[in-house]
């Protein structure tokens, strides 16, 4: 199957979730086309990693191994979603044990960030408090990142927030 083709023609979320399907099941094999991230279309590289996205709701394990290829990318993938689609795979996947303090700055750079996309800082915030349960001295910068932007958030960012500060100051 020509996936380039596909995901070029098609932009539709039947079409992606259809292809995800694929590889879930087995039919496709991910690191033969794991390369389209780094496509010279920025729209087909975009679309693969919603493709991802997809892929790890369902399989994490099978995307779980790609993160670091895909994090590797972060200095030349610039378009909108990257970040994203980075902190919404960390959050669904968990984190590269080899990577892991990498990422934690990252993520708390993305929360932090007054240019992030909402979107960003709640994938960051979930990813964030997820691995709080592994190294619980992280909560209180967590919580305190939160909190300093809980007043000016989007409905969002505070629906995520009360979902998370709870299950955070338990661990702090």
């Amino acid at each position: 199957m020509d996936i380039r083709a596909s995901i070029a023609a098609d932009r539709s979320k039947d079409n992606i979730l259809a292809i995800a399907q694929q590889f879930i099941k087995g039919e496709l094999n991910l690191p033969s086309y794991i390369y389209l991230l780094e496509d010279k279309d920025p729209a087909i590289s975009f679309r693969f990693l919603w493709l991802l996205e997809h892929i790890a709701l369902q399989k994490p394990d099978l995307v779980f191994k790609h993160l670091s290829y895909i994090y590797s990318l972060r200095n030349q993938l610039h378009y909108p979603g990257y970040k994203r689609g980075l902190a919404k795979l960390i959050s669904v996947c968990g984190f590269p044990k080899k990577l892991e303090g990498e990422l934690v700055e990252l993520l708390f750079d993305y929360l932090n960030d007054s240019n992030s996309d909402i979107a960003v800082k709640v994938f960051a915030m979930q990813a964030l408090s997820n691995i709080c349960s592994k190294y619980p001295e992280l909560s209180n910068e967590l919580i305190a990142s939160i909190e300093s932007q809980y007043e000016m958030g989007t409905a969002a960012f505070k629906s995520r927030a009360n979902k998370l500060l709870p299950k955070l100051e338990k661990l702090a």
